[in-house]
């Protein structure tokens, strides 16, 4: 059998391997919980003020510059 029909993950499954050996090791050494990635843990995280809500507006400028809009 040549190495060429061996089947292998791929690059995506063996990202997502590493990824959750990682996480376990990084708890293990560290003692950090896995980061939870999900909009739910973001909102927030910001405060209300005035000099969020400007870069929020520049933000959404530079966002409809690039698209050419």
């Amino acid at each position: 059998m040549s190495k060429a029909s061996t089947k292998r993950p791929t690059v995506s499954k063996r990202l997502a391997t590493l990824e959750l050996e990682f996480a376990a090791l990084r708890e293990q050494v560290l003692g950090h919980p896995p980061v939870k990635k999900d909009w739910k843990s973001t909102v927030g995280s910001l405060p209300d003020d005035a000099m969020t809500r400007r870069a929020f507006k520049l933000g959404a400028r530079w966002s409809k510059a690039a698209r050419g809009a």
